[in-house]
């Protein structure tokens, strides 16, 4: 690979997903530029995969859920699949190259979750039982902590405090090395799911951004 534009690099590590019927639908910098710069988007008729590298710490994180527009439905960290499997990313993982980190997680996918790429959805139904109620639980709690709510169109943009009570214990899993030094946080909240933010302005931009987005689904 090497020679290669990184974006080619990229989205070559995950080329076996083809193999399952899925399709490379996506693989571009992101132009909103809010928190993921590069993003490759694979479906296949039961699943969405959407693999991101951040452009603020150069991690790679991967999020799988329905097949939708720009975002899977019902999304899922992947985190929380290898934590159902007690399955750990190697000791230095954080320290690795996108590349690298890509490289471990294309791996761990290919052979640990075989069946979930060939449609059986259950480990991600149980997962999705689990975690609404949770969810619901913290979204509560961040409306008290919020210093101030916004609503742009279908989005709603809290002002937090820059605490691991307002962040969640799910959050601070998939993003361990989170920054602490800003005292505020903001959280863009959309009708299934949400986007933390290091400004007010990135936050509104990316509520803009997504109810853009809806419009023009809305018009399809």
């Amino acid at each position: 690979m090497d020679g290669k534009p990184f974006m080619e690099q990229f989205a070559d590590i995950f080329a076996f997903l083809k193999d399952f019927g899925f399709k490379l639908v996506r693989a571009e910098a992101d132009k909103t530029r809010i928190r993921w710069e590069d993003i490759l988007d694979f479906k296949s008729a039961k699943l969405m995969i959407l693999v991101q590298r951040s452009s603020e710490s150069d991690n790679v994180c991967i999020v799988l859920g329905l097949p939708q527009d720009h975002y899977p439905d019902k999304p899922v960290g992947f985190n929380k699949l290898m934590d159902k499997k007690g399955i750990s990313l190697s000791k230095h993982y954080l320290e690795k190259g996108c590349l690298s980190q890509a490289h471990e997680l294309a791996g761990i996918i290919k052979d640990h979750f075989s069946s979930l790429l060939q449609g059986d959805l259950s480990l991600l139904q149980d997962i999705w039982a689990n975690t609404d109620k949770a969810s619901e639980v913290l979204l509560s709690k961040q409306r008290k902590l919020a210093f101030r709510t916004d609503k742009i169109g279908n989005a709603e943009i809290l002002e937090l405090p820059n605490t691991e009570e307002a962040l969640g214990q799910e959050y601070l899993k998939q993003f361990p090395t989170h920054d602490y030094s800003n005292e505020r946080i903001w959280v863009v909240i959309y009708p299934k799911g949400k986007l933390f933010c290091k400004t007010y302005e990135i936050a509104l931009d990316s509520a803009k951004n997504f109810s853009r987005l809806q419009g023009e689904g809305e018009k399809s």
